[in-house]
């Protein structure tokens, strides 16, 4: 599965009722869409040791931990306007490393679930193939690895995104099966009014953040790609 998330995806979601057991977030952002997706994929999981990739202080874990082992695979660097300190409860476990490097601190097939939101757009296309291969490395056999990931959209695919989501999409099938048959085309990377996007006063203080990139966020939608499958 690589396919973009929808406005239906998002909404079924809230209608489900499935969110209450979430903390509120503030403010509402691209996110709370990105935490709904995933949480949809694995909040039914018992007595399973999952991992979140990059989960800075993660929306997510303090609610899957009730229920099962977590560990967060976070240096606390603040990469990409994360945090630097780690604020989640004692019961959650830190691994101070970036995924690709864990080999040291993290024995192969620990997990039964990985994922990440708001990551991968930052991995650099030097360190994709090393961070899919640590990926299914620290997944049990048949595990599911799901990802929320960022993408800035216009009104016709860039050259630039396309190069960039088919060499993730190339990667990342090079390890995992995929979880449906949904696969996005290069060519379909722009923007439809069917998908979720980030409300524009929040792109607004995104681009007080990075002013650099205050035109592409004039002209853009931020979006999100979910992608998803299982170790081999």
């Amino acid at each position: 599965m690589m396919r973009f998330v929808t406005k239906r995806e998002y909404w079924d979601l809230e209608d489900s009722g499935l969110l209450e057991t979430l903390p509120c977030p503030a403010p509402w952002h691209l996110k709370t869409i990105q935490d709904a997706v995933a949480f949809s994929r694995l909040h039914m999981l018992r007595g399973k040791t999952i991992a979140e990739i990059g989960g800075g202080n993660s929306r997510l874990l303090p609610t899957l931990a009730r229920q099962n082992h977590c560990v967060n695979i976070e240096k606390f660097e603040g990469c990409g306007a994360g945090p630097t300190e780690n604020a989640l409860p004692s019961e959650i476990s830190v691994i101070d490393a970036y995924l690709g490097h864990t080999g040291a601190l993290l024995a192969k097939e620990t997990f039964d679930a990985a994922f990440s939101i708001s990551v991968i757009e930052h991995v650099a296309p030097e360190d994709m193939e090393f961070f899919f291969h640590d990926n299914a490395r620290i997944l049990k056999k048949n595990s599911l690895s799901l990802h929320l990931i960022d993408i800035s959209c216009s009104d016709t695919p860039s050259s630039h995104m396309q190069k960039r989501f088919s060499m993730i999409k190339q990667h990342f099938f090079k390890f995992f099966t995929p979880l449906s048959h949904e696969i996005i085309a290069e060519d379909d990377l722009h923007f439809r009014c069917e998908y979720a996007t980030n409300p524009d006063n929040v792109t607004h203080s995104w681009a007080q953040i990075v002013p650099d990139a205050r035109t592409i966020f004039e002209t853009h939608q931020i979006c999100s790609i979910v992608l998803a499958g299982y170790a081999r």
